[in-house]
């Protein structure tokens, strides 16, 4: 984990988005591109898990395997809505229509490095590269939490 994070603070020193203060859209835009599709399509794969109204577990009466299973559940909801909400918000700024601010462009440029965001890398530790972290997380919610989806909401809910 340090030598991910001295590795990105070499990045970012030698970027030149970074060192100079400058934002440069249609870089961002050039490299990002990439990413901000395969998210849309992962985060697609994801849309029944992302239905599953978000509640914390009722533990009562649930099994300690449910109960594992519907924590699960509620972190790879939160991992999902993480990067929605990040990648959402450099679309928009990429598009032009949302204003670049602070977290966005540090997250945006830890992408255009090829580092997984500092925020992202806190919610959960993962891969190395963006694309692999990215996919990592919708992977293991499709396939370990999809064939139980509907009963984790009928617990979730009681």
């Amino acid at each position: 984990l340090e030598f991910r994070r001295v590795l990105f603070r070499s990045r970012q020193l030698s970027a030149d988005t970074e060192a100079t203060g400058k934002f440069d859209r249609d870089k961002w835009a050039a490299q990002l591109s990439p990413l901000l599709v395969l998210w849309n399509t992962l985060s697609q794969q994801c849309e029944p898990i992302k239905q599953i109204p978000a509640a914390k577990p009722n533990t009562e009466g649930m099994s300690p395997v449910d109960t594992i299973i519907a924590l699960e559940l509620v972190k790879a909801k939160s991992l999902l809505k993480l990067i929605d909400d990040s990648t959402g918000a450099i679309g928009r700024v990429v598009r032009g229509t949302e204003l670049l601010d602070a977290s966005t462009k540090s997250q945006g440029n830890a992408l255009v490095q090829g580092a997984v965001p500092k925020a992202w890398e806190d919610a959960w530790e993962g891969p190395a590269k963006p694309d692999a972290w990215m996919k990592a997380p919708s992977k293991s919610a499709s396939n370990k939490l999809a064939s139980t989806a509907k009963k984790l909401a009928l617990c979730v809910l009681q």
